[in-house]
């Protein structure tokens, strides 16, 4: 069985959780604010406040003097990684292994999982309508590596199933900031014009490690498959044991409709079973359909 990987990136993750609290700001260009420097910067934005111009590192008066209507909070610490922890714990509904990627994302192995939805594009589909439902604001993409999932997440062109064959093609055309390299590494980069993949590509490894450090080649090497991408996993085989949720759901609808003969006797011991099995179990507040996250 092949790996296959889901990169969730939450576009505007604090500004969602203040907006579904306070739901007038979902119409309002909004931001939050947190000291920085011994100044106030701007640390998050919603999608109106984008829409006008204002983005995160910029100083509230100035973003004020473009936007005189911008409604400004403060930011909570702590806020991104308490939130993408629950959010994983819901998550686990879609794969038993969830992973927090801060400052914005989520990380799901989803190996063995997208059948039960009928393939890769019902189950990315369904993730998203479910996460949007909810009130956030996703782009959400599997690939056969982590970093190709996450760097066509966030920098490619709404593609949601990368397939094996076209693993290659998307890497290469993704912009050097997708391999999640460090910020001097990406300016030292740019200022040598290599701005895509593809060009990174071409240099060999001993002149890449020697010129920008050892990460830029773990990194490709990842994103390729050459090497494993560890990721800090928030599930455990225990927690999902007590989870009765939709992929039990899904793999007994698949029994039901795997069945040649659903009223034999063989048919309806294996449907109760399953039906057992899925209800048995009561799965803890935050990771049911209701919970509030």
């Amino acid at each position: 069985m092949s790996k296959r990987y889901v990169s969730i990136w939450f576009r505007h993750l604090a500004t969602d959780w203040f907006s579904l609290r306070q739901p007038q700001l979902k119409t309002l260009p909004f931001v939050l604010r947190s000291p920085s420097h011994g100044r106030m910067v701007i640390t998050s934005t919603n999608a109106v406040a984008e829409s006008k111009g204002i983005h995160q590192g910029i100083v509230p008066a100035d973003a004020r003097a473009i936007v005189p209507e911008l409604e400004v909070q403060d930011d909570k610490p702590d806020l991104r990684e308490k939130l993408l922890t629950r959010l994983a714990e819901w998550c686990i509904r879609f794969s038993p292994i969830v992973a927090v990627d801060l400052p914005d994302g989520l990380l799901l192995d989803a190996s063995g999982c997208p059948h039960l939805w009928g393939g890769d594009q019902h189950y990315v589909k369904d993730i998203a309508q479910k996460l949007n439902a909810r009130g956030y604001d996703v782009q959400l993409v599997i690939a056969d590596t982590i970093g190709v999932a996450y760097g066509a997440a966030r920098f490619g062109k709404d593609l949601q199933v990368i397939s094996s064959e076209n693993h290659l093609n998307v890497l290469m055309a993704l912009p050097s900031e997708a391999l999640r390299l460090e910020a001097d590494v990406i300016e030292r980069l740019h200022k040598l014009g290599l701005h895509k993949v593809r060009q990174l590509i071409k240099i060999p490894s001993p002149s890449l490690r020697r010129r920008f450090g050892h990460s830029i080649g773990t990194r490709l090497n990842m994103a390729l498959g050459i090497e494993m991408d560890a990721a800090r996993i928030r599930s455990a085989a225990k927690e999902y044991e007590r989870y009765s949720g939709e992929c039990l759901q899904k793999a007994y609808e698949q029994t039901i409709k795997a069945t040649s003969a659903p009223n034999s006797p063989g048919a309806l011991r294996r449907v109760r079973a399953s039906k057992s099995v899925a209800t048995q179990n009561v799965a803890p507040a935050a990771w049911t359909s209701s919970a509030r996250v």
